[in-house]
């Protein structure tokens, strides 16, 4: 039958049927990108990265700190909640803790004073007015959620300074419709939208901004875009754009299956079907790739740029090349590269100079902190 069937048609069927398995392939891939293996919502305590050593339940069980449970609207549409761990915040403490035994709910939240997993919790309404200072805003990576700065939040914390640990949109507790992460492109809002809550709510003098992977990217974007929102940044291990990293994990698990020469052409016509593919999920309908590395050079602000050697989830050379954009005559930069570090582990690497650096370089560039 195919003998009847005009030339021009049976081109076009061909060419058809071959784009429609190609782009059903592409947003299989963008699924998983959007959505990896360990992507899940809440805070479970089961199944957690190692390098998080048991830091999984909340500031109280894990750094003896009060806490306050607080939300706030992003940007993005989403109710974004997280929690606020208060200079004043050590449990022992009680001379000094500005926390007032009354059951009242507060505008802003309400003090936990025991476990968060599955307990009906008494409260404590925050009565005492914080001091104006610089605070820092932990953002965690794709799939994650708070808790993967809390092991982090002890240095910190016991160095002077709030902090709160957030849920970004779609992750944790945070408001979710199982959409998955977006690379930054919507995050961007919800860091912008949590460092505007620490100005607003908690008087918070300057804002230092501590992301991780997707979450450094989104600070880097915010930096870049928003310039007033950011104080400071410190950025973990970012990637340059989303098609470059979905290119990067794309050509390193097909590289042994697809001949380098005899399959070039198709090789890269997929991977171009799946990153076109994922810039139109992920918002960018223009379909141009625009990530940290495109960002780098507007931002303005002290930035410390930190990658682990062996990262086999975002190259270090991202790092490198985001590092060597940003325009030293203008923001004040520093690099570190932490030898046979992995891919967000690099506090567990070296925990001591992982909190030297990030203090040091905050001392250096904000003298009010």
């Amino acid at each position: 039958p195919l003998a009847f069937i005009p030339l021009k048609y049976l081109a076009g069927y061909v060419a058809f049927v071959v784009g429609w398995y190609f782009w059903a392939l592409a947003f299989l891939v963008t699924e998983v990108a959007m959505r990896p293996p360990w992507y899940r919502t809440g805070l479970p305590v089961n199944g957690n990265q190692s390098i998080w050593k048991g830091y999984i339940h909340d500031p109280l069980t894990d750094l003896n700190r009060l806490y306050e449970d607080v939300e706030f609207k992003s940007a993005s549409g989403y109710t974004l909640r997280g929690w606020f761990i208060p200079v004043a915040g050590a449990a022992t403490d009680t001379a000094s803790s500005p926390f007032d035994s009354n059951p009242a709910s507060s505008s802003e939240g309400s003090i936990t004073q025991q476990n968060t997993i599955d307990v009906a919790l008494p409260r404590q309404t925050f009565q005492g007015s914080l001091q104006s200072r610089p605070m820092v805003l932990f953002v965690h990576g794709a799939g994650r959620d708070r808790r993967a700065f809390l092991r982090h939040a002890e240095h910190l914390t016991a160095a002077g300074f709030s902090c709160l640990l957030f849920d970004l949109s779609e992750h944790g507790l945070s408001d979710s419709a199982n959409r998955g992460s977006t690379f930054g492109v919507r995050e961007q809002l919800d860091v912008a939208s949590a460092a505007a809550f620490l100005r607003t709510a908690k008087s918070a003098t300057s804002v230092i901004a501590i992301g991780t992977s997707m979450g450094a990217s989104a600070c880097l974007l915010v930096a870049a875009t928003n310039p007033s929102a950011l104080d400071l940044v410190v950025a973990e291990n970012p990637f340059t754009s989303p098609a470059r990293l979905l290119t990067h994990h794309l050509h390193s698990h097909l590289s042994n299956y697809l001949s380098q020469n005899k399959h070039h052409f198709w090789r890269r016509l997929f991977y171009f079907s799946a990153t076109r593919a994922l810039l139109l999920r992920i918002g960018m309908l223009g379909l141009r790739d625009f990530g940290a590395l495109d960002a780098a050079p507007s931002v303005r602000c002290p930035t410390l740029l930190m990658h682990g050697s062996i990262d086999e989830v975002v190259p270090v050379e991202d790092g490198r090349a985001i590092y060597e954009a940003i325009r030293g005559d203008v923001a004040r930069k520093k690099y570190w590269e932490a030898k046979d570090a992995v891919h967000c582990g690099l506090f567990d690497k070296y925990p001591e100079v992982w909190t030297e650096n990030v203090l040091g370089f905050i001392r250096e560039n904000l003298p009010e902190s």
